[in-house]
């Protein structure tokens, strides 16, 4: 397989699913960890290229063993939100997914302040110390995934005492998933 996970307490860093196999990979893993919020931070096609597959329906369909019902989308300036009900058997579960749309591959959008909105309104969804980790992930989850990660770490972090450490923090990170946050213009976002 080419791409892989690692597991940090509060975030699945995924690179976007890409074959037919990776998305009920994606969906499978979804259900495996209780995934309640997912972060996309790749739009579908970036200029030519194909970043990630669109591996929710646009009403329902069965992916592998679970089915996936799209239950709500809100479409904003610079993002999404999106909500779906997963099924396995009787169980049902809701996930919702955060999309920001407004992020370009291996650069920084122009309006920073959309990513920290955003990332404000992930957060307003979130109980880090209830839900089980949350899925971050762009098209190679690594360089807008990463930034991601470290930026709502530090901002937690800085809320809770007078000092951040930004180099520990990518260190740390870099131990999970090597490359993390490619290009200085991302590390100083």
């Amino acid at each position: 397989m080419k791409y892989s996970i690692k597991v940090a307490p509060l975030y699945i860093y995924f690179a976007g699913p890409f074959t037919p196999d990776t998305v009920i990979d994606f969906w499978r893993m979804t259900w495996q960890y209780d995934i309640k919020q997912i972060v996309m931070l790749t739009n579908l096609i970036e200029g030519s290229t194909i970043k990630c597959l669109r591996y929710w329906p646009q009403d329902e369909d069965d992916f592998g063993p679970l089915h996936v019902k799209t239950e709500d989308e809100e479409l904003y300036e610079s993002h999404a939100v999106r909500t779906f009900q997963l099924q396995k058997g009787e169980e049902k579960r809701s996930v919702t997914q955060f999309h920001f749309t407004a992020w370009p591959d291996k650069g920084v959008p122009d309006d920073v302040m959309s990513v920290l909105n955003f990332r404000e309104e992930v957060v307003k969804h979130c109980n880090y110390e209830e839900h089980g980790p949350m899925i971050v992930h762009c098209s190679a989850g690594i360089g807008r995934t990463g930034t991601f990660i470290a930026l709502d770490y530090l901002l937690r972090e800085g809320s809770s005492g007078p000092k951040i450490d930004v180099i520990n923090c990518v260190s740390k990170m870099r131990q999970q998933r090597v490359c993390v946050i490619q290009t200085l213009v991302s590390f100083k976002l």
